[in-house]
């Protein structure tokens, strides 16, 4: 199954296309630094229901903040809610408050902060 993953270094973004064989894949790919985001099918046209994508902490917050698609964004609170510090806690509510899509992230966006402890 074909797929891409993009990686943000610094404000330039690199999209890399991968193939997806079986349930589980692990990637390593040679960066010349640290990514600030990285983001699987940043354009949604892969088929995949599920996906696991174990991030630190602080990609979280970077992605919630700057993924330049709302479900990117949405990613990001659930997976921050599933962790939560009084950091992503308090990167949920700020979110929640400057969100401009009502219709596609506010409720998602509430619910994983409401989750996460924040209310």
């Amino acid at each position: 199954l074909p797929a891409k993953l993009l990686f943000r270094l610094g404000t330039e973004d690199r999209v890399i296309p991968v193939t997806l064989e079986g349930q589980e894949a692990r990637f390593v790919f040679p960066l010349a630094r640290q990514p600030r985001m990285v983001l699987f099918d940043p354009e949604y046209e892969c088929p995949v229901k599920k996906v696991k994508f174990d991030k630190p902490q602080s990609l979280l917050l970077y992605q919630l903040e700057h993924a330049p698609r709302p479900v990117a964004r949405i990613e990001a609170a659930a997976a921050l809610a599933d962790k939560p510090s009084a950091k992503a806690v308090a990167a949920l509510g700020g979110r929640l408050r400057r969100e401009p899509f009502w219709g596609v992230d506010r409720i998602p966006m509430l619910e994983q902060w409401v989750r996460s402890g924040g209310w």
